[in-house]
């Protein structure tokens, strides 16, 4: 919110906190039977698409400070599940004998996508940024 390089600094602290944080508690639940890698990885994606169609909807009427925590929270459950499960669940799923290559391909589509992205939202507004990565979640 504020132009402040040591505030935005401590901005920038407490996201990587809660992505932190995340990763933790995802290493916490990933291998209970009740969770699991599947569940885990549907329900954190569900619990973002949700954040983001709120931001979405908030953006442009909202306090900054409830758009922090909107972020933080997504910072959190992305990686929570997505970012850790998508991870774990190709390395288990890949043959052994492909292993590097197939996660060299998966690496070069998640670029291609961040491309891909980039050129897309070059020309909408945040709103729709957050409807769009809402709706695809």
């Amino acid at each position: 919110p504020s132009g402040d390089l040591i505030a935005n600094n401590g901005y920038l602290l407490v996201n990587n906190l809660c992505s932190l944080a995340g990763y933790y508690a995802s290493a916490a639940v990933i291998d209970n039977p009740k969770v699991g890698r599947k569940n885990l990885q549907i329900c954190s994606f569900l619990v973002c698409a949700t954040l983001f169609l709120v931001t979405g909807g908030v953006f442009n009427s909202a306090p900054p400070q409830l758009l922090m925590v909107l972020y933080f929270m997504g910072s959190f459950f992305v990686n929570f599940g997505p970012n850790v499960t998508t991870y774990v669940m190709a390395a288990e799923t890949y043959p052994t004998e492909l292993r590097a290559t197939c996660h060299g391909l998966s690496a070069f589509m998640g670029k291609a996508g961040a491309l891909t992205a980039t050129i897309v939202f070059s020309d909408l507004t945040s709103p729709q940024i957050f409807y769009i990565c809402g709706g695809t979640c």
